[in-house]
């Protein structure tokens, strides 16, 4: 592999992306002497932007990065993607982020907070911002989360539960979640839900039925879940539609008619 060089990987690289290729085999036989070498990173990534552009069009490379294996991000890519375009931070391996990008990040946008890694430093940053306002609990990362903070948070807003490590939830307090914000079932751990929560979720919001599992969807939650919106019918399955129920969906919405059985439809 001493042949290998960084322009002739590249080169390699270059050549495919022109040839229709996307680079992928490719990129597998680069030696780890190259890839994790500066001068080939910087190339790399106008290879690998460029690649993506040409694919999927512009607009594509704002985000991408996100779906880079993160098992081959090394400190020099992350410096060259960085240099390519800094909003892409929150998608690098913790162990890259610089503590000047994390300052940067977090003055550009206070919800780049919840991408920080765990140090002291960027505690600090965190307590500021809390201090400046409590609604800002929903950008905290994870690793700063206590039972005290959740429960602060709580108390003053509905959505608290968006961005709460799960294991600080207990059935009780999902209950009262979601009592508070039909909404909030969608934030709770499978092994938490039960057929009480997805009842009160359909009865108290306008919630689609396929924020409830398949396997908690009783007779009782589908009725309730029409009830609320009668768009839900689409998602009732049949054995479960009574005529009475497929008359009301047709009178409030005539497309729902296609949604009727088959046998009950002469009687509508």
């Amino acid at each position: 592999s001493g042949y290998i060089t960084e322009e002739l990987c590249i080169d390699a690289l270059w050549n495919d992306l022109n040839s229709s290729g996307d680079g992928d085999e490719l990129i597998k036989f680069i030696p780890k002497r190259v890839y994790e070498s500066q001068k080939f990173a910087d190339e790399f990534v106008k290879w690998y932007f460029d690649y993506i552009v040409e694919e999927y069009g512009y607009g594509y490379d704002n985000d991408i990065f996100d779906n880079f294996p993160k098992e081959l991000q090394t400190e020099a890519l992350c410096n060259a993607v960085y240099d390519y375009d800094h909003k892409l931070f929150p998608y690098f391996n913790n162990e890259f982020k610089k503590l000047e990008w994390c300052k940067i990040a977090l003055a550009n946008n206070v919800k780049n907070m919840k991408y920080l890694p765990e140090n002291g430093y960027n505690r600090k940053l965190c307590e500021q911002q809390l201090e400046r306002s409590k609604c800002i609990f929903l950008y905290l990362p994870k690793w700063m989360i206590t039972r005290e903070l959740f429960d602060e948070a709580r108390s003053k807003i509905n959505n608290a539960m968006e961005n709460c490590p799960e294991e600080l939830l207990t059935s009780e307090v999902c209950l009262e979640e979601v009592k508070r914000d039909a909404s909030n079932i969608k934030c709770v751990p499978a092994n938490l839900l039960n057929e009480e929560m997805c009842l009160i979720a359909v009865e108290k919001g306008t919630m689609r039925l396929t924020y409830i599992p398949k396997e908690l969807r009783t007779k009782e939650i589908y009725k309730a879940a029409f009830e609320k919106n009668v768009n839900n019918f689409c998602f009732i399955p049949k054995e479960f539609k009574t005529l009475e129920m497929c008359r009301e969906a047709v009178r409030k919405n005539e497309k729902l008619m296609r949604n009727v059985p088959k046998e009950l439809r002469k009687d509508i």
